[in-house]
């Protein structure tokens, strides 16, 4: 069939970007491996007060902090594409009929296509990653039925809320605040961004509290700036509320269900997040199984040339790992039943 050239113009690949909140928000240092595995030391500080000393006495001995070191193996992601010469024969979307290009220049664009595609979805497992990691305090690497765990306080991860949120006169205040005090006495640091699911921010919003205590018009003390919030998320307002202070935000990103295909959302609905945005927590890439990779790189991305059958291959690798360095500097609510 034959295309006006206008049209073809106006042609363009409609691609669903990664969502990327977690990531974005979250994940503060990255740290590329050429081993397998990667040691994290952990180190949990105390609140020892200083004790008086007799004057001319011997000083005291304080036992220092203790520290533990965890080893870790990232999962491997190993996926691969082949062009055959076949493909490479047909015209690609926005190619100038008037140009055609060469088989071989063709295979040039569908290998940059089907790269970003693969590191697409690979940038999908981090922030999924990273989810479980917050959530469930646990990696799981379905393939080989294993998980990566971390040691952090569980009772933090699923706390119950005085009453349901869905009830306007809940005291979600007195919740957020019982929940961030947790949070402080665990780590030292104190929440500041709370993630809303769906559900959760329906009944937040409703709830008579909140109606006058939440700035959703000017910012004034607010750690965001509204402006470079990403695009899957919404920033709801500035809750300042008994000397806690919040920035309040939606998360809408989705990826597609492994074994449904079905667009689900990676905020559980019915869950809110409180987290200190600034703590430690990090991104690790391990090494990966190219004698090709010359470094440790967050993704490596090959392509050579088939003779059995005639075509091309492009591979893309990556090894991540998400790591809350910082432990219990978090801590999720289950606003309404499950």
């Amino acid at each position: 069939m034959e295309r006006d050239t206008r049209l073809l113009m106006n042609e363009y690949t409609e691609r669903k970007a990664p969502s990327m909140f977690f990531y974005n928000m979250f994940v503060n240092k990255v740290k590329t491996f050429e081993q397998e595995s990667v040691q994290i030391d952990i180190v949990r500080a105390t609140r020892r007060m200083a004790g008086y000393n007799v004057r001319g006495a011997v000083a005291k001995n304080i036992k220092q902090k203790g520290y533990k070191s965890y080893l870790y193996t990232p999962p491997i992601i190993n996926d691969s594409s082949v062009i055959s010469f076949a493909t490479a024969r047909k015209a690609v979307a926005g190619e100038d009929i008037y140009s055609p290009l060469s088989p071989q220049a063709r295979a040039v664009v569908h290998q940059a296509e089907s790269a970003v595609e693969m590191s697409e979805a690979i940038d999908r497992r981090i922030e999924y990653q990273i989810y479980e990691a917050l959530f469930t305090g646990e990696i799981s690497i379905p393939e080989n039925g294993g998980k990566v765990g971390f040691p952090v306080d569980t009772t933090l991860l699923d706390i119950s809320p005085s009453a349901s949120w869905a009830t306007a006169s809940t005291k979600i205040t007195k919740d957020v605040k019982d929940t961030s005090l947790s949070v402080f006495k665990k780590s030292g640091k104190t929440p500041d961004i709370m993630v809303l699911g769906a559900d959760a921010l329906e009944g937040f919003l409703d709830n008579t509290q909140i109606k006058d205590q939440l700035n959703n018009r000017r910012v004034e003390g607010s750690k965001l700036d509204p402006k470079e919030i990403p695009d899957d998320a919404t920033y709801i307002g500035y809750f300042n509320f008994e000397g806690y202070a919040l920035d309040v935000l939606a998360y809408n990103g989705m990826y597609a269900d492994p074994d449904t295909g079905e667009d689900t959302p990676y905020m559980p609905a019915k869950k809110a997040l409180l987290i200190n945005m600034a703590a430690r927590r990090e991104m690790l890439y391990g090494g990966i199984e190219s004698h090709e990779a010359t470094m440790a790189v967050p993704q490596f991305v090959d392509s050579w040339e088939s003779k059995n059958p005639d075509g091309w291959i492009v591979r893309i690798q990556s090894a991540p790992l998400f790591a809350p360095v910082a432990l219990d500097t978090w801590a999720t609510i289950q606003c309404i039943p499950a």
